[in-house]
């Protein structure tokens, strides 16, 4: 369990967002899935301490500030080392480990000049900080851009069942409103869950509902079906609701 606070994160400027690809649809065992291996290898690099060169954009309350992808993770910035700051796209390429990062140049040199500086101008451009990303506590939960389309809530409701699946963690989900510079939870019932999921799929705009990822060291990769997933969940919500309820009547 995290020591820190999304929002209170997010007050204190050091909150920043690793923006990722909507997962692709593969085949795998005949059939459609939604693929987060993307995702996976991502994060087995940051439990290796090796994820480095990393770019990211500083999330600054109240501030227009756009993101790279729609969706992604939520990075503590007390948690990973940033070295390399940038007012909008720095361009940046290589990597630190390798000896070969190249970015823009720039004279700021913290996160701190870096809200400073998007507080003063109010440019409404995405900045890039890049990151040395070195353990998995760094990611404190996920986001999810407001828009019109609702598939990316249903990409994001995916990813936190992959990531469950990866790391037994459940990560909060967040809604960032770009326009007003504004975070909040996201917390569907599993109704509205179901609902969201069942019209997706019935729209053909959601085209599985089955997710998982594949790693190198797995033969087949790790597969599930989301609303086997939920049902699951469900089972075992119930089952330990009823030995809550024998425990209480036994007393």
């Amino acid at each position: 369990m995290s020591d820190f606070d999304v929002h209170e994160l997010f007050e204190e400027d050091k909150l920043l967002v690793r923006a990722m690809d909507n997962p692709m649809l593969v085949r795998r065992n005949r059939n459609l899935a939604y693929d987060f291996s993307i995702w996976a290898e991502e994060v087995e690099l940051m439990k290796k301490g090796c994820f480095t060169s990393v770019s990211t954009t500083l999330l600054v309350k109240g501030e227009k500030i756009p993101t790279y992808k729609n969706i992604g993770f939520l990075i503590n910035g007390k948690k990973a080392e940033a070295f390399h700051f940038s007012e909008s796209d720095s361009g940046s390429s290589g990597n630190i480990s390798n000896g070969d990062f190249h970015a823009n140049r720039t004279d700021i040199y913290s996160l701190e000049e870096l809200t400073q500086r998007i507080r003063a101008k109010h440019s409404g451009v995405m900045n890039e900080v890049n990151l040395n990303i070195r353990t998995i506590d760094a990611v404190e939960g996920l986001f999810v851009n407001l828009a019109k389309s609702e598939l990316p809530k249903a990409y994001i409701l995916m990813a936190q069942e992959y990531f469950r699946m990866q790391t037994g963690r459940k990560l909060q989900i967040y809604t960032y409103d770009i326009e007003k510079g504004a975070l909040e939870e996201y917390n569907p019932s599993k109704e509205e869950i179901e609902d969201l999921m069942t019209r997706l799929k019935n729209n053909k705009k959601l085209r599985s509902s089955n997710l998982g990822y594949w790693l190198d060291e797995d033969e087949e990769g790790i597969y599930k079906d989301y609303f086997s997933i939920q049902y699951e969940k469900r089972q075992l919500d119930d089952n330990t609701l009823a030995f809550m309820n024998v425990r209480t009547k036994g007393r």
